[in-house]
């Protein structure tokens, strides 16, 4: 079969390594083929469906298993976890900044059907608000990719 070799390859490389790979190839073909892009576009859109899909999910699943399976007394290594979450952080800032110094762009906003949503008015609703989200319903909360109650549910059935 003339995809084993690739079935193959699949299995035995990182997954990460694989999503570099694809973002490396993707941005070559719209390099190379720009007229062909449209046409795969969907393949993009599909992997960041399935991201959003699968993340709440995994959020909850991940931080319950890390707090049930703890050893009191037992080093936890979160220090280096919360150092690259920082630099992750502050680097996604810094590009994120410099990309719309260098390219910038302007947005028209036009105004929504329904305007009845009005933002925060001070601290205290922004407060409340949050505190709403954490103890929202578990489902709901999976369903609304709500992190703050999904995080809330993960560390209380942990």
């Amino acid at each position: 079969m003339i995809f084993s070799p690739l079935l193959r390859w699949a299995q035995r490389t990182s997954l990460v390594a694989q999503i570099a790979l694809a973002l490396v190839a993707g941005v070559a073909l719209a390099i190379l083929l720009p007229g062909v892009t449209p046409y795969v576009a969907f393949l993009g859109t599909l992997f960041i469906s399935a991201l959003k899909a699968v993340a709440p999910v995994l959020v909850l699943v991940l931080v319950m298993a890390a707090i049930s399976n703890h050893v009191p007394g037992e080093a936890t290594g979160i220090r280096p976890i919360l150092a690259l979450y920082v630099i992750g952080t502050l680097a996604a800032a810094v590009v994120g900044v410099a990309a719309s110094m260098l390219w910038p762009s302007t947005l028209t906003l036009m105004a929504a059907p329904q305007a009845n949503a009005a933002p925060p008015g001070a601290v205290g609703e922004v407060l409340l608000n949050v505190a709403k989200s954490a103890v929202d319903n578990p489902v709901n909360a999976l369903l609304q990719a709500n992190y703050i109650g999904v995080l809330a549910w993960a560390v209380g059935l942990g």
